[in-house]
């Protein structure tokens, strides 16, 4: 009796797990970009692909108008325009990681206010990832691509294909930083933020 009960709900799960995988199947949508079904509710950003001998370089780049504290593991940028570069899986460094300014998952502090541009590349040859600004606890969950909404509008690449032997996949998101606040980017494929593959996002300045 107890082995039928394990057989029945064996099938069970695997016929959910199946239709899990279903509704997240990965779909290419264009050069250096890829999506994950209907669940993640955005458009995915179309970006390119940069040489693989430069992702160590563009996880190490410090901004222009940034200060870089590494003791206390922060950027802190000082103007009205903050672009900076944020490498998934950088090399020599934790699969579940961005690479920010020579740090590992930062936290990024920017004024209120702030044009923000965030170039995404993706270091993994192995599976995709993305970079979501959001706030609440997004990164606690195993799928935050179901429940993760940015807090900015614009402020997500949802996923990038894995690196090939064409190169990294890049893409940039672009948002303004309206609200100051504490908030969060991080990587909304399943499992990965849960992980580690997150840090602070922190918008400063008075609401008044």
């Amino acid at each position: 009796m107890r082995g039928r009960q394990l057989a029945i709900a064996g099938a069970v799960f695997a016929a959910g797990a199946l239709a899990i995988a279903g509704t997240i199947a990965l779909t290419t949508t264009g050069p250096g970009t890829a999506a994950y079904g209907p669940m993640m509710g955005a458009t995915p950003a179309r970006g390119g692909i940069v040489s693989d001998g430069s992702a160590a370089g563009l996880a190490a780049r410090v901004p222009a108008g940034a200060s870089v504290d590494s003791a206390g593991n922060t950027l802190v940028f000082h103007t009205s325009t903050v672009a900076f570069t944020a490498v998934a899986s950088p090399p020599d460094e934790g699969m579940y990681t961005f690479g920010v300014a020579g740090m590992t998952n930062p936290v990024i502090e920017i004024p209120r206010g702030a044009r923000v541009s965030i170039e995404v590349v993706n270091a993994d040859d192995d599976m995709p990832h993305g970079l979501v600004v959001t706030s609440g606890q997004a990164a606690a969950g195993p799928m935050p691509m179901m429940t993760t909404v940015p807090s900015f509008p614009g402020a997500a690449v949802w996923t990038l294909a894995q690196a090939s032997p064409a190169g990294l996949s890049t893409a940039t998101e672009t948002f303004t930083a309206g609200v100051p606040g504490r908030y969060q980017y991080l990587c909304p494929v399943p499992g990965h933020a849960a992980a580690g593959m997150a840090g602070a996002f922190v918008v400063t300045g008075s609401d008044q």
